[in-house]
């Protein structure tokens, strides 16, 4: 198990590492989080993607490594808008940073049981088998499922706060180039 639990902490660390190559910049948002890059489009957002789904939370189980809280939530997806890696109707598990006690960034918690979301994902390495998914630029990729056709980021500090509407946002996705 602890050779596991190292073995997650690496390829975090690399995964970390390696998406802030190249950048100029760190940004802060809040007082917990420091992101390696700060996203202001969906492009960009959908340029580092792999995958972007539409899903509902099933459940997560909170993890800590080296004094950080990771949650590992599993989502079965209802529409996949970009990517050819799932499939609607499967079962993913994505790797979030935070848990239920300790919020990543302020009041940022990871995803919630029953409810849905629109995620920009990533595959994430790691010493064992199963498939796993980290939503890229960590919250940032992340968008919460409201009433309607409505949408939230889920955070306010964030430049893609305006990003309000599904249908809109889906057909960003859908018709990217």
């Amino acid at each position: 198990m602890k050779k596991i639990a190292f073995g997650i902490g690496v390829c975090i660390f690399i995964g970390v590492a390696a998406t802030g190559c190249g950048q100029s910049q760190t940004v802060r948002h809040g007082t917990d989080t420091t992101l390696a890059r700060e996203y202001s489009s969906v492009g960009q957002l959908i340029s580092d993607s792999s995958d972007v789904v539409k899903g509902k939370a099933l459940s997560g189980k909170s993890f800590t490594y080296h004094g950080v809280t990771f949650t590992d939530t599993y989502l079965i997806v209802s529409k996949e808008l970009r990517g050819t890696n799932i499939r609607p109707g499967s079962t993913i598990e994505v790797l979030e940073t935070g848990g239920p006690n300790s919020p990543v960034n302020d009041d940022i918690y990871p995803m919630k049981d029953g409810k849905q979301y629109i995620l920009f994902l990533t595959p994430y390495s790691r010493p064992i088998p199963d498939q796993q998914y980290v939503i890229v630029g960590s919250y940032q990729g992340r968008f919460d499922l409201e009433s309607g056709d409505n949408i939230a980021s889920v955070t306010n500090n964030s430049p893609l706060k305006n990003v309000t509407s599904l249908s809109k946002l889906e057909a960003t996705v859908t018709n990217y180039q």
